[in-house]
C-alpha cells in the first residue's frame, strides 16, 4: 500500500490543477478522476473508485460524445469495475454460503 499511499496525493494535486485551469467539464480532467479512480480500485476502495469512474464516463460521454474512443475507453474502465465488483459479491454470498452461522472469521 505504500506505493499506492503516495500516489494518490498526487493524483488529487493533477486533478485539482485540471478542475481549476480547465474546468470540471474537460477531457483530461475526467482523465484525471478516471486515473484516481484506478488508483482506488486498485487499492479496494471501490466505493471512492464507482463515483469517479461515473463522473469521468458522464464528462466524456456530454464533451467527446458517446462514440468518441476515449469515451469508450471510459465505458470499458466502467464496466471492468463494475465486474470487480460483482466478483466480490459472488465471493462474499459464497463465503456466506460455506461458512457456519456463528463464524467469528471476517470475510472480505
Amino acid at each position: 500500500m505504500g506505493e499506492y499511499a503516495k500516489a494518490e496525493p498526487l493524483f488529487k494535486e493533477a486533478l485539482g490543477i485540471r478542475q481549476k485551469v480547465l474546468g470540471r467539464k474537460h477531457p483530461d480532467t475526467a482523465q484525471s478522476l478516471n486515473n484516481l479512480a484506478a488508483l482506488y480500485q486498485a487499492v479496494g476502495e471501490y466505493a471512492k473508485a464507482e463515483p469517479l469512474y461515473q463522473e469521468a464516463l458522464e464528462i466524456r460521454q456530454k464533451v467527446l460524445g458517446r462514440k468518441h474512443p476515449d469515451t469508450a475507453t471510459c465505458l470499458n474502465n466502467t464496466a471492468r469495475h463494475r465486474s470487480t465488483l460483482y466478483r466480490c459479491a459472488l465471493l462474499a454470498i459464497g463465503r456466506l454460503y460455506l461458512l457456519p452461522k456463528k463464524c467469528p472469521i471476517p470475510f472480505l
